[in-house]
């Protein structure tokens, strides 16, 4: 199945046609390969068979996050978050065994005290809401 065929397949849900067990596909690296008899459409049968590809650690909501994931969460770049970090406005990392990972329940904090720390003035879709 092509890249193009695969895209309209989810895109058409359960309306879409059902892989075919021994059509060739790109999914071979994939350790559940779909079987034959199966009634779901190939949107939801594709994102099944990558659900059961991945690691369940990846699953996981971790507490410990890199600088990378760490600014991710928080929704600002990896440069801007460690600048952030060395000015004293964020968290120090926590070093695991030679990793630095930042709580991100600190981040929380951090975030939640921004939050209250914003000026309450109204902006434009506050006055459309008029509140």
């Amino acid at each position: 199945m092509t890249k193009s065929a695969a895209r309209r397949a989810i895109a058409g849900g359960c309306n879409a046609r059902v892989f075919s067990p021994t059509a060739p596909t790109n999914f071979k690296s994939l350790s559940h390969k779909p079987t034959t008899g199966v009634t779901f459409g190939a949107g939801l049968l594709f994102l099944e068979t990558l659900m059961r590809a991945q690691k369940p650690s990846q699953f996981i909501n971790p507490r410990g996050l890199r600088a990378d994931d760490a600014a991710a969460y928080l929704g600002m770049g990896k440069t801007k978050f460690l600048e952030l970090v060395n000015k004293g406005m964020m968290p120090r990392a926590v070093l695991i065994d030679g990793i630095k990972v930042w709580d991100r329940f600190d981040l929380d904090a951090v975030f939640d005290a921004a939050k209250e720390e914003t000026p309450s003035e109204q902006n434009s879709f506050d006055k459309i809401m008029r509140r």
